[in-house]
């Protein structure tokens, strides 16, 4: 019979790469790549350690539109998602999707989960903790650990 329990190893690597995923979700919601990020992004390995993996598919369709898209196409597609004037078509704070508005209850109540976790934010950070950049980050943090 085969052993259907995986090595420590694996389950330490999923948890390492999970992490990076996380961290490099925020980066990518903070602010557009830059050309190191997307660099480092277009030469990035496609092919999953173990075949059909659950993030295999849309790691490799992301890759390949950082391959397509110019640094400038990105730039601008992130100003049309997230920024702009006026009205975004996605909003990158929970509190909005939760309460209709910004900087409500959602977000006092988020900072008290933080808090109890023993996680601050920063004050020079301009971003408010229901930021999804800050949010993925703390994600990470859970998960890695530094």
């Amino acid at each position: 019979m085969p052993d259907l329990v995986p090595p420590a190893s694996s389950a330490l690597d999923e948890e390492a790469a999970r992490a990076e995923v996380y961290g490099l979700l925020a980066q990518l919601y903070y602010s557009p790549p830059g050309p190191e990020l997307l660099g480092a992004l277009r030469v990035a390995v496609t092919e999953a350690p173990a075949a059909g993996g659950f993030l295999e598919e849309p790691w490799r369709s992301f890759i390949g539109v950082c391959r397509a898209m110019s640094d400038a196409e990105v730039a601008a597609e992130y100003d049309q998602l997230f920024g702009g004037v006026g009205k975004p078509e996605v909003y990158l704070f929970g509190s909005h999707y939760l309460s209709g508005f910004l900087n409500e209850r959602p977000l006092s109540q988020l900072r008290d989960d933080l808090r109890g976790l023993g996680l601050t934010r920063d004050e020079a950070m301009p971003e408010t903790e229901d930021h999804l950049a800050y949010l993925c980050e703390v994600m990470r943090y859970l998960i890695a650990g530094d």
